[in-house]
């Protein structure tokens, strides 16, 4: 037994009306009253008299018999009429009957999670379960990233394998020479191997795998546990920054892997709406037949304007709730020139205009008590043209069974919907066939197709003769976008109802068809509809900026964080906001590579080719870049809305050599980008030229470039949290990033950095001590330590130091990090971490440890170590050196140490008190059946002068610079 999931939606079967059940009713009761008149017939014609009866027998019986037979005849025939007559109105009112094939779409699919309203019941096919369904396969995770610091250290810990293996082999090597030369001299320590279970020939192969075992703490398995514990902390610290809180909304680490990424990002790729704006969408501008209407008139006119919009709506009368869409009494957008054209109502464009912005859409329409109508759009710039609309007096007042009703200046008009072309990334553009009605039947003349979408796409569509006023309108999209506003165009066209139903069986053709070719199809069926337009004009919406995002970008770009802007909209409109955040400067040269279509001269790799020889010097670029196939300058641009997928892939070479040369002040952007382009885009610095990459945006649009890049920032918009889901860090605004990447991330790429580095430095230093004793112990793998110390080396004795400096470090204070931006060039240019900072504390654990054995061994060597005149044994000795080298350890970390607290203090301080009192216990239980061979260290190792000696020494060379 399971639960569906999904499920194809078919109507009800269709119920027989009133009129269709009293006719059937009445044809049956006329039936039974021509049977009861035969039964009477017959009851008079058996009382006749017997004369009559004996001489007409024959000739009644005969009569009697043809009037049953008629009468039998004619009732089968009424009935079979009544059944074929139900049949035929049964199969008109049920249209999915067999053998038609029905189109299935998204409407007709009850996805996982579906509410049913506004209907009481479905007959639904199960068609997908469990992890075919559409929010399984959409549910998968974000994909796995991995730090930088963390790919830097993966080969690091490869090297110290490779060390490892070294001295194993070396161990094996001259444990196998030693044996086999001592045991032919019968040496005195080789007594007893001539055992039978003793074979000199694979000792080397014993000595190897003891050395393993001696060896094993080079690898520091506990530095994997420690940095993601460490990452955890990092991330709580971020969620707990009040500063990077706004309106009780925390910035929240969803990955808690890449916090040290945030202070080494080189590339902010950053969306435009609803990320560097507000998302706020405000009408101010629109162009109808070539004449600019603009709304935030001039005082005067303004009041003027609102007279005019009075007059014209208490003239009109409308019904309740169609002058307004809101519940202010003032229209945000009036225009005084707009308002005379419309009450004159000479202009068929002005209520194209309007009626196509209060149509085409996909708007609900809610009225509440007091007549205002609320209107619910799944992008905000649906919502401010449909407002726009109502404004003027164009009132979207909702759909009734399909049929989008509007009231325009004040005269309730009725459409009927009867096709959506929805809007998607690829198309950009959406359509809807209207039909008006009147008194609920439709006018044969008034049959459209309205239209909206990118300029770029709607102007190809347009039909011939409109030259003049489609380059006027051209050149007024440009100042719009110039002045920062997002620009949509209208056009319409006029179908006649066989155009339609011919059109309409193509479509259906194609919605009906399975596998790859459906949506190319459907495109194709869509295309032809969408052709021979009239156009009408275009809008201008305005989108602020967010607060503090051009001070953001100032420091960003003073960091030497290099910001991109991926937009879908104009490429004037892109560079206006570049403008007026500070992503462009005055000093700044721009470079503009347009996309231009096949074999034109001017293509995309002639503009970067020109670009690197007059702004660069790319004289070399330009000469490898000669031998390219003759064709390749015939390939299209990246910014072209009609590029091919494998473009990105041919031009990347290219645009990284662009946009690889480094003045210090580079700022980029991207115009008429979609969702897969912004992660082209991204894919394309991010491999090509080798840099990381940060990825932010607030919709769905956003989410694969977002996955793509090395972080991925969700911002919390009113775009859904598709964008948050998929991030790895998810902020309120924009201007938040400053203070994630300057102090937070600065300050774990340095402690992520010197914790790895100290984690690498504390292995080494106690792992040269035990390999400089072999040549003591004829390379024997004897451990020099009691087993203990080296069990809890990585547990107690050094690792909460590590993981302190991790935790609690800071090079730089918050206040200075966030008034110098500059200083994030460290983290930027890795100078905190890398090959070259893993072998310099390498080579310092190498000689501190090495010199610790040294002076030890010299030391001890004597014979006037101890006190009683006795020599030191060896399990004294290896406790000096165990305890000097933790100690050691410890206060070279501690040295490094650059902001103190209690908490850090308690760290760096808990290796050595620790180890001085196990040390000072261990050594004082006595030998019994826990027998251990560090009996009595403590009554030697304290006093004696050697030790004391030692212990200055180290203090003193560590007060010295060291080569880190």
């Amino acid at each position: 037994m399971f639960k569906y999931s999904a499920a194809l939606v078919f109507p009800g079967p269709a119920q027989p009306q009133a009129g269709q059940q009293q006719q059937v009713g009445q044809e049956h009761e006329q039936q039974q009253e021509q049977e009861q008149e035969d039964e009477e017939q017959q009851q008079a014609g058996q009382q006749q008299p017997q004369e009559h009866e004996q001489q007409q027998e024959q000739v009644g019986h005969n009569q009697q018999r043809q009037q049953l037979e008629q009468q039998k005849h004619e009732q089968q025939q009424k009935q079979a009429d009544q059944q074929q007559q139900l049949k035929q109105q049964q199969q008109q009112q049920q249209p999915t009957t067999a053998g038609h094939r029905v189109p299935v779409d998204l409407n007709s699919v009850l996805l996982r999670g579906t509410v049913l309203r506004n209907t009481e019941w479905v007959i639904a096919l199960i068609v997908l379960t469990g992890p075919d369904t559409k929010v399984m396969l959409n549910s998968k995770s974000t994909p796995s990233k991995r730090s930088k610091v963390e790919r830097q250290m993966n080969p690091m810990v490869f090297i110290n394998l490779a060390i490892l293996a070294f001295m194993c082999i070396f161990n094996g090597i001259g444990t196998r020479i030693a044996e086999s030369y001592f045991y032919e001299r019968d040496s005195y320590w080789t007594v007893g191997s001539d055992l039978p279970d003793d074979n000199p020939r694979i000792n080397g192969l014993v000595g190897f795998a003891n050395a393993l075992v001696t060896y094993q703490n080079i690898v520091p398995i506990s530095l994997y546990i420690s940095i993601e514990f460490v990452r955890t902390l990092q991330a709580y610290f971020i969620w707990a920054d009040d500063e990077l809180q706004l309106d009780g909304r925390r910035t929240l680490a969803r990955a808690w892997n890449l916090s040290d990424d945030l202070g080494q990002i080189q590339y902010i790729f950053s969306d435009k709406t609803g990320t560097l704006t507000q998302n706020l969408m405000q009408f101010k501008k629109c162009t109808i037949g070539g004449i600019i209407y603009q709304g935030s008139p001039a005082r005067g006119a303004e009041d003027e304007g609102t007279e005019k919009w009075e007059e014209m709506h208490e003239s009109d009368s409308p019904p309740k709730g169609a002058a307004s869409s809101g519940t202010q009494l003032e229209p945000p957008f009036t225009d005084t020139r707009l308002l005379e054209d419309l009450l004159k109502g000479e202009s068929e464009l002005l209520q194209k205009f309007w009626t196509c912005l209060g149509l085409c859409h996909t708007v609900l329409a809610h009225e509440d008590d007091n007549g205002s109508v609320q209107y619910k759009a799944q992008s905000p710039d649906e919502a401010a043209l449909v407002q726009a609309a109502a404004d003027v007096g164009f009132v979207f007042r909702g759909r009734d069974k399909n049929d989008p009703c509007t009231a325009c200046t004040g005269i309730a008009d009725k459409y009927e919907l009867l096709e959506v072309n929805e809007f998607t990334s690829l198309r950009k553009r959406m359509s809807v066939v209207v039909q008006k009605l009147k008194d609920q039947r439709p006018i044969p003349d008034e049959l459209y197709l309205f239209v909206k979408g990118a300029d770029n796409v709607i102007f190809e569509r347009l039909a011939p003769g409109q030259e003049a006023l489609r380059a006027q309108i051209d050149g007024q999209l440009e100042t719009f976008a110039a002045e920062g506003l997002r620009t949509l165009t209208l056009a319409y066209r006029k179908l006649d109802r066989a155009q339609l139903e011919a059109w309409s069986l193509k479509y259906a053709h194609a919605l009906s068809q399975l596998g790859d070719a459906r949506e190319r199809l459907i495109e194709a069926v869509q295309d032809e509809l969408e052709n021979g337009l009239i156009l009408l004009g275009a809008t201008a919406i305005e989108d602020k900026l967010q607060d503090g995002v051009p001070e953001a970008i100032s420091d960003l770009k003073r960091a030497g964080i290099k910001v991109w802007v991926a937009t879908g909209d104009k490429l004037e409109t892109a560079v206006a906001i570049a403008k007026s955040c500070q992503l462009i400067g005055s000093d700044m040269n721009l470079i503009v590579v347009r996309g231009n279509a096949y074999g034109q001269k001017a293509s995309a790799y002639q503009q970067i080719r020109k670009a690197l020889i007059d702004f660069f010097d790319g004289q070399e670029l330009v000469d490898d870049l000669k031998h390219l196939p003759p064709d390749y300058e015939r390939r299209p641009s990246l910014h072209s809305a009609h590029r091919r997928p494998s473009m990105a892939e041919s031009m990347a070479d290219d645009l990284a050599s662009l946009v690889g040369q480094d003045n210090g002040k580079r700022a980029g952007g991207t115009a008429w980008a979609s969702p897969k382009q912004k992660s082209e885009i991204v894919k394309l610095v991010k491999d090509g030229v080798q840099a990381l990459t940060l990825a932010i945006g607030d919709g769905a649009n956003d989410v694969s470039m977002i996955q793509t890049a090395h972080i991925g920032v969700g911002v919390l918009g009113e775009e859904g949290m598709q964008a948050v889901n998929a991030s790895d860090y998810s902020i309120g605004q924009f201007k938040l990033i400053a203070k994630l990447l300057f102090v937070h991330g600065h300050w774990s790429y340095h402690r992520n950095a010197k914790m790895i580095c100290h984690f690498f430095y504390q292995q080494i230093i106690g792992i040269v001590p035990l390999f400089l004793f072999q040549f003591s112990c004829a390379y024997s793998t004897t451990t020099l330590f009691e087993y203990t110390y080296v069990l809890l080396y990585n547990v107690a004795w050094t690792l909460l130091p590590a993981i302190g400096m991790g935790i609690f470090d800071q090079d730089i204070s918050e206040k200075v990090l966030k008034q110098v931006p500059e200083l994030y060039s460290v983290g930027r240019e890795g100078k905190l971490f890398g090959v070259r900072k893993f072998i310099i504390y390498m080579i310092e654990g190498t000689y501190q440890g090495a010199i610790i054995y040294a002076i030890l061994a010299f030391t001890y060597s004597s014979n006037s170590v101890r006190r009683d005149g006795w020599d030191p044994s060896m399990d004294e000795f290896s406790s000096v050196v165990i305890v000097s080298t933790i100690l050691a350890c410890n206060l070279f970390i501690a040295l490094g140490q650059l902001n103190w607290n209690w908490w850090a203090f308690g760290c760096v301080s808990f290796g050595p008190v620790t180890i001085v009192l196990y040390t000072a216990v261990y050594s004082a239980v006595k030998p019994d059946e826990n027998w251990t061979t560090v009996y009595g260290n403590n009554k030697f190792i304290w006093p004696a002068p050697c030790f004391g000696l030692h212990s200055y020494s180290r203090l003193s060379h560590h007060s010295c610079p060291g080569i880190s």
